[in-house]
């Protein structure tokens, strides 16, 4: 799925995700909007780590993204 990425819920609130933060399984960390719909970007796969740290958010707030483009730089937690 193709469309506009967006980091947080509307322009007055604080975004889903930032880096330097962490992410857990099942947490929304984006919007795609697609023909005018909203559509919750949410961290989950069984190939990824239960938690991880965010060390870059890839494409900027507004920007188009594509199937396959990479959202998120991860780390692991460990030992944090």
């Amino acid at each position: 799925m193709s469309g506009r990425f967006y980091s947080r819920p509307s322009p007055s609130e604080p975004p889903f995700v930032e880096e330097g933060g962490t992410v857990s399984r099942g947490q929304t960390i984006g919007l795609l909007e697609v023909m005018k719909t909203f559509n919750r970007l949410v961290y989950q796969g069984e190939s990824l780590p239960e938690r991880a740290l965010i060390e870059r958010i890839v494409p900027w707030d507004g920007d188009d993204v594509a199937r396959g483009d990479v959202i998120l730089l991860l780390a692991p937690t460990t030992g944090r």
